[in-house]
């Protein structure tokens, strides 16, 4: 008898198993059915939630607009990424000709190496405490509100008690601080985030219960803030597909849920998880890299001196030799970096983008030339003059060790002037220094900042 009854037992199960089975939908919202429209007295009810912004402020939503245009799932679930630039062949192969030195301590381009290296060390630390940048950060597992729905027939379906898990497993895919644009963008990914609760169908036929599970499938989260007020401006999460089981007590599917989730329980997914999200920016990486990244640059000690840098550059036979750039009428102490962002690249290298400008520079100073190995000149203590230095540092480092992959810094002078002094008989010589001291200068910046951050954040590793 007691056999009979395991045998009947394992029957009823198996046949339970087999009439149970994953429901899989799409994540586009605009697609979904809006199935429960019959009235007000069919509304949902449900706990209140978070205001989620529309906005219509272009600078506020330029990286929102950017990423998601090119991150959208019609071209499948893949990210677009702009690759390390490098200058021009020659000017990579004279950098590594000319034996520069690295930026010395007291200088105004020491400070943003400095600089750059404080912000290199705040995510260096996140690395070490977990794996995946940033989400660190955000609550595991995640609870949901309690959602009540009142369907056509007159059925209360509760959806209760659930909990988003796999956050951990999330990562922070972009992160963009722009001072310039006002701006702060963080977008994050998870390939797999799955949530479990319980249902109750109250019905004076057949009143239900049973257990739920939602599987939501390549799910990114944006969140976009004004720094200068703080407000954000976010929506309800993305994700490319779902899918979802539900089982009564008696171990059997209730295809009656799926409209609920369908219409709805998806959206409130997507919203307790952007919410989330948005919570993330104002605690741990985030607030630490937006207060480091505020900070000017005179709180690093840069010293007395606005002195950028001494250039000694040669291509072939012609050189140029200048000491003191940037030592006169030129106040640095207000400084900092007008743009940092963080992306990860794949499951193995992440970039690290750095922008800033250096606005009117002068400076005297005596310059050397040389032409052709033979054709000398000197300019004694000659003026000289930079509207903007704009510089752009683009690091990638490995995900696992935080070992350098590649630095790359790459410098543009704007409103470059000079004054000569002294006359000089070669009429070749005037016109070779005004045309090639500017690019000579840039290159030789670049040089000695990538000498300087390769000896500050690569932990000597050899290039």
């Amino acid at each position: 008898m007691k056999a009979a009854l395991v045998i009947a037992s394992l029957f009823v199960t198996i046949v339970a198993l087999d009439a149970t089975f994953v429901r899989k939908f799409p994540g586009d919202h605009n697609q979904r059915q809006d199935v429960y429209k019959y009235g007000s007295d069919s509304e949902f009810m449900q706990t209140p939630k978070s205001e989620f912004f529309e906005n219509d402020d272009i600078e506020s939503n330029y990286y929102y607009k950017k990423f998601n245009q090119m991150n959208n799932y019609e071209n499948g679930w893949s990210f677009e990424s702009e690759e390390v630039g490098s200058n021009e062949e020659s000017s990579e192969q004279y950098k590594h000709n000319n034996n520069v030195e690295v930026f010395q301590p007291g200088t105004a381009s020491r400070g943003v190496v400095e600089k750059i290296a404080a912000i290199d060390r705040i995510i260096a630390k996140e690395q070490q405490l977990n794996y995946n940048v940033g989400v660190n950060d955000l609550k595991t597992p995640l609870n949901v509100r309690n959602v009540y729905i009142k369907n056509p027939q007159r059925e209360v379906i509760t959806l209760k008690n659930a909990q988003i898990k796999n956050i951990e497993n999330g990562h922070l895919k972009y992160l963009v601080i722009d001072s310039e644009r006002d701006a702060l963008f963080v977008q994050y990914n998870f390939d797999q985030l799955r949530t479990e609760g319980f249902f109750k169908i109250d019905s004076t036929v057949d009143g239900q219960h049973g257990d739920f599970a939602v599987e939501l499938h390549k799910v990114r989260s944006n969140v976009t803030e004004k720094l200068s007020t703080g407000k954000t401006f976010y929506r309800p999460s993305k994700f490319e597909y779902a899918d979802v089981v539900a089982t009564n007590q008696h171990g059997y599917e209730v295809e009656a849920l799926y409209e609920p989730f369908n219409y709805k329980y998806f959206t409130v997914l997507e919203e307790t998880v952007a919410d989330e999200v948005h919570n993330s920016i104002h605690k741990g990486l985030l607030f630490k890299l937006k207060n480091e990244i505020n900070t000017p640059m005179n709180n690093i000690k840069t010293g007395q001196y606005s002195k950028l840098f001494d250039l000694k550059w040669q291509e072939k036979l012609n050189a140029l030799e200048m000491n003191n750039i940037g030592s006169k009428n030129w106040q640095h102490g207000d400084r900092q970096i007008n743009s940092f962002s963080y992306t990860r690249l794949d499951s193995k290298t992440y970039q690290l983008r750095y922008n800033t400008v250096l606005k009117n520079i002068q400076w005297t100073s005596d310059l050397k030339t040389m032409l052709s190995g033979e054709q000398q000149a000197f300019y004694k203590s000659s003026n000289f003059k930079v509207d903007k230095v704009r510089i752009n540092v683009t690091i990638l480092k490995n995900i696992n060790n935080h070992q350098c992959n590649k630095v790359n810094v790459n410098v543009h002078l704007d409103g470059f002037n000079y004054l000569p002094v002294g006359q000089v008989q070669n009429s070749n010589l005037p016109s070779f220094t005004s045309h090639q001291l500017p690019r000579f200068m840039e290159h030789n910046f670049e040089a000695a900042m990538e000498k300087s951050l390769e000896q500050e954040l690569c932990f000597g590793q050899t290039f």
